[in-house]
This record gives structure tokens, C-alpha cells and sequence, in this order.
């Protein structure tokens, strides 16, 4: 099972609970609120609550692109990733709406739940979440791909090289 976390808001309108796609079960409430105050989002209920309490609740659909700030949005992404628990993870520019230490956050629990990822994305703290790099370049009318080791890679020196 692959599933894509970009917090792009292309699930914005659905409630923020899942099926646990591995199992094809219902998740139980209680782990639904563990996961979204591991992803920083516990006060979401509260929040729902506030703005229209006749319709809250985990089950209940909100706007959540007009609800959230786009850092939310990246974060409940990665609570359905949490809960959907699928083996690859694909993240596009996954945590750029994040500061540093969220995404490390982010990253770590990703590794707790053993979700294993894939990143695409420009910033230079992310190295420190992976083994390997994958550099593609285009030299005219072609593309090269090289595979490198992480920890071989400055970041700062590479971006300066590949923009």
C-alpha cells in the first residue's frame, strides 16, 4: 500500500479518520486522538468544537483547507499516514510548511510506526532522515541519475550546484 502525503488539501474535505488499510478495519477512537496529538493537532476536536458543535466530533467533515494553516494540513496528512500505516510512503515536499523541529517530529514517528518513506524535497535538514540520495540531472536533451550515500552529501553545496 502506497499512500502520499503532501498536505496539498486534495483530502481536505474528509473527516480526519481512517480504516487501517492493512487490517481493512475500523480504528478505535482512542488511537485517532493519540495519533493526532503525536502529529501536534489535539486540540482539533476543541477546535471543532468551537466552530460548529452540533457538527463534531472524529466522524464529522469540515472544509479543512479553509480550517487548517498549511502546516496543519501537512501534519494531518501524515496522521492519515500514522493510521493507514502503509509500507511506502511517498512525501512531497512533505514538511515545507513546517519548522525544523516538527519535521524531525514527523520523520521520527514515521519511523516508530515503521512506515518506511521516500522525499522529495529541497530542504537540506532532510538528509538527516535518509541513507541515501538520488540526484537526477538533466545535460541537455538528457537526464543522468546517480545514487549517492547521505552522509557523502553537503547540502548546501549540492542545492547551490543543481538550481
Amino acid at each position: 500500500a502506497e499512500q502520499e502525503a503532501n498536505g496539498s488539501g486534495s483530502e481536505s474535505k474528509s473527516a480526519p479518520t481512517a480504516t487501517n488499510g492493512s487490517a481493512g478495519g475500523d480504528v478505535d477512537d482512542a488511537f485517532l486522538e493519540t495519533v493526532l496529538r503525536d502529529v501536534m493537532l489535539g486540540d482539533l476536536l476543541d477546535r471543532c468544537e468551537a466552530e460548529a458543535p452540533d457538527a463534531c466530533g472524529l466522524d464529522a467533515e469540515m472544509d479543512w483547507s479553509s480550517t487548517l494553516s498549511l502546516g496543519e494540513q501537512q501534519r494531518l496528512a501524515f496522521a492519515r499516514l500514522l493510521v493507514n500505516k502503509p509500507d511506502l510512503a511517498i512525501l512531497d515536499e512533505s514538511t515545507s510548511a513546517l519548522d525544523v523541529q516538527t519535521e524531525e517530529q514527523m520523520y521520527v514517528l514515521l519511523k516508530r510506526f515503521g512506515i518506511s518513506y521516500l522525499s522529495v524535497g529541497h530542504r537540506p535538514t532532510l538528509l538527516k532522515y535518509h541513507r541515501s540520495v538520488l540526484q537526477l540531472k538533466r545535460e541537455g536533451g538528457s537526464y543522468s541519475a546517480s545514487l549517492m550515500d547521505a552522509s557523502d552529501v553537503d547540502m548546501e553545496t549540492y542545492l547551490m550546484n543543481t538550481t
